[in-house]
């Protein structure tokens, strides 16, 4: 059966609805990755001191983690973040 014209108005319409859902969806989940990056790169002034520790899930880590230091468990994970965000280099 023929879609009427306005089923197809109605059908755009809700499409424009969900790519502006998930476009504000977007920019609050850059704004939140964002602000973990902030909150890491504020972290690496305590890495050097050794009473911090950073725990990474046993089936997240490499095989680096087990004696990578807390510095670049950070280092990787903003480099990370970078990569996803797309707006550092």
């Amino acid at each position: 059966m023929a879609k009427t014209v306005a089923e197809h108005i109605q059908e755009a319409d809700q499409i424009k609805k969900h790519v502006a859902d998930a476009n504000a969806l977007v920019a609050r989940l850059q704004k939140i990755t964002a602000e973990a990056r902030s909150t890491l790169e504020a972290l690496k002034k305590f890495a050097p001191q050794e009473h911090f520790q950073i725990d990474i899930p046993y089936h997240l880590r490499g095989e680096r983690d087990s004696v990578g230091s807390m510095l670049s468990i950070l280092d990787r994970q903003i480099k990370g973040i970078n990569a996803i965000l797309g707006d550092r280099a």
